[in-house]
């Protein structure tokens, strides 16, 4: 489940029980999240402070869906990063 007001992916059991909790690990941006970035001059403060990724760029900010391909690879929406997040079970 897309759980957008609270930044996080929320899997469940077929009983309802809570089996995991994503709160996105990402380490790379769209086309269209980098021209983002880019233009504006604050984030670009804090990304250079940072030493090049701010460190909350890893993490969902509001997801908004998500889907399963045949293989059970997780495919989620980040909406607000402008990117869309890959899981893979190992």
């Amino acid at each position: 489940m897309a759980d957008w007001g609270n930044d996080r992916v929320q899997v469940f059991t077929c009983d309802g029980d809570v089996l995991a909790v994503l709160t996105g690990h990402g380490d790379q941006f769209s086309k269209v999240a980098r021209a983002s970035l880019v233009t504006r001059a604050d984030l670009a403060r804090e990304r250079a402070a940072a030493g090049g990724m701010h460190p909350l760029e890893q993490y969902f900010r509001e997801p908004m869906g998500l889907a399963f391909d045949a293989t059970g690879t997780l495919y989620i929406a980040d909406t607000l990063r402008h990117r869309v997040q890959v899981y893979r079970r190992s």
